[in-house]
């Protein structure tokens, strides 16, 4: 017969992920693993002495699951020797960027190309609140992956709810123009100006640089041509 996981663990680590998913009648039988340290092969009556080191990992507050009846005391109190609670991702910070990267770096094998996030991309992503934690960061960094412009993610290519971003101040349009732009019969006409005279602002501030301009409104830079062409076209002045 074929050993099973717990076996193969024999004198190394297993890890259970999402062990508050478990069944009740599964956890007894790892509760009875747990308590003999040994095992039986499937269709054999054999006793395998075991020794590893177990890890056990969930989302859900075990001791709020024991009191609900959905998961066994005996087992939590068997497993929490060395409780350790991992913060949300928006409360790491500080990881969120290393985290991407090093997505990216895996993937970019498959894909064969080298990928880079705008920083826009990355405000966004420091910005947001990540419900789905690191695996919901995995997923979007895959979907950035795929829709990448030029070998750059940009913020509207991971997929994030706007609306869950917290502050887009840099890339927000004011909502007063600096200056008088003549107002055209397009429709949005009063939300438009004002991007045309953002737009206009930062070319002048960063000296017509077009990539950087580009990556600050998280759009690609044939998106950014398109829109100064459309300037030009209402009469409005661009730095050049």
């Amino acid at each position: 017969s074929v050993p099973g996981k717990m076996e193969l663990a024999n004198n190394g680590t297993l890890l259970l992920d999402e062990i508050g998913d478990m069944p009740l009648a599964l956890q007894a039988k790892i509760l009875r693993v747990l308590q003999e340290q040994q095992v039986e092969r499937l269709g054999s009556n054999r006793q395998i002495k075991l020794n590893f080191r177990l890890i056990a990992c969930t989302n859900k507050n075990l001791e709020q699951e024991v009191a609900a009846g959905r998961f066994r005391e005996d087992l939590y109190y068997r497993l929490a020797v060395i409780p350790i609670t991992m913060p949300p991702l928006r409360e790491r910070l500080n990881d969120i960027i290393p985290l991407a990267e090093s997505f990216i770096k895996k993937y970019s094998t498959v894909l064969v190309k080298n990928i880079t996030l705008s920083e826009s991309t990355r405000r966004a992503m420091l910005n947001y609140r990540w419900p789905g934690n690191v695996r919901q960061l995995e997923n979007a960094i895959q979907r950035g992956m795929i829709l990448n412009r030029d070998g750059v993610i940009y913020p509207d290519a991971l997929g994030l709810p706007e609306n869950d971003i917290a502050d887009h101040s840099e890339l927000q349009w004011p909502a007063q123009p600096a200056v008088h732009i003549a107002e055209t019969s397009d429709l949005g006409q009063h939300g438009r100006s004002a991007q045309y005279q953002y737009i206009a602002d930062l070319m002048r501030k960063y000296q017509g640089n077009r990539s950087k301009i580009a990556d600050l409104l998280g759009i690609t830079p044939r998106a950014l041509r398109y829109r100064l062409a459309s300037m030009r076209k209402h009469g409005i002045e661009v730095f050049s």
